[in-house]
């Protein structure tokens, strides 16, 4: 391991962080593919490794060590096959039962958990309400905020969107993503919109709707990504793991979903008449 950590340490990060990218990317579209089947067990994996994350973030020493978020994470989500979205109820269980284990609960690990079992019910719920075709509008649209944001940003440069929360992040950068998010989001809903969903609305209402909805959930992932950098930049870390070489832990990568996927459920909820 550590000789695998070491010839790590010495490819070119530019390199490190693109290989690492092709990976995640190929990882997605098999799990797009195979959606039915390994959508939850993935989700709960994931969403696992990230409550760990979080954990790591807490302000007391004391709360970086109690598994409690984790377990009670895993119990919403495999609730969610018997109770369905509704199982986001359990969380009111949350704070009693912290309470009654540890007797001092910190308001870190419950934001964690009400942000990490929101963004798993949601992406879990999106696949079985609106399809594979649901949960690739959220990817695609945060993906291209993403990429959009970092290349505008470094590119443009110009006045800083948040610097003592995240310095390298420009208004540029967020314009840029916007932009990206816009177009592609509204792109692939209307090509779904072609497919049946939403005959009965003109061309021009679909397509309003289409960008407003990739602009919210474009300015939901920059919301996302800002909030853990704020996390972070509490406690004095750049990345949350080492897990994905050249792109941090698990929660670095899935920040950017914390606020955009509730955001596309209600959005898609809306327009199919709630």
């Amino acid at each position: 391991m550590k000789r695998w950590r070491t010839r790590i340490a010495a490819v070119d990060p530019r390199l490190l962080r693109a290989t690492t990218a092709v990976a995640l990317l190929a990882l997605v579209l098999l799990l797009l593919l195979f959606a039915r089947i390994l959508l939850l067990p993935a989700t709960l994996v994931v969403l696992w490794q990230a409550a760990r994350e979080w954990r790591q973030l807490a302000p007391r020493e004391q709360d970086r060590h109690s598994p409690i978020l984790e377990a009670s994470l895993l119990l919403v989500l495999l609730a969610y096959p018997v109770l369905g979205i509704a199982c986001l109820f359990l969380l009111l269980l949350f704070l009693p039962v912290a309470l009654l284990l540890e007797r001092d609960v910190d308001l870190h690990n419950l934001v964690g958990l009400f942000c990490l079992a929101t963004l798993g019910v949601g992406f879990v719920s999106l696949h079985d309400r609106f399809g594979v075709a649901g949960v690739g509008w959220v990817i695609v649209v945060v993906v291209a905020f993403d990429t959009a944001a970092l290349l505008g940003g470094k590119a443009l440069r110009g006045p800083k969107l948040w610097e003592r929360v995240s310095p390298d992040k420009r208004w540029a950068g967020l314009l840029c993503g916007l932009a990206a998010a816009g177009v592609f989001g509204t792109l692939w809903l209307l090509a779904l919109s072609s497919e049946g969903q939403g005959q009965s609305q003109s061309h021009a209402h679909r397509v309003l709707f289409a960008a407003l909805a990739s602009l919210l959930v474009g300015g939901g992932a920059q919301l996302g990504d800002l909030a853990e950098s704020q996390f972070k930049r509490r406690v004095g870390v750049k990345d949350t793991g080492s897990l994905l070489p050249g792109h941090g832990g698990v929660l670095d990568r899935i920040d950017s979903m914390l606020c955009a996927v509730p955001v596309a459920w209600v959005a898609l909820a809306v327009q199919d008449g709630v």
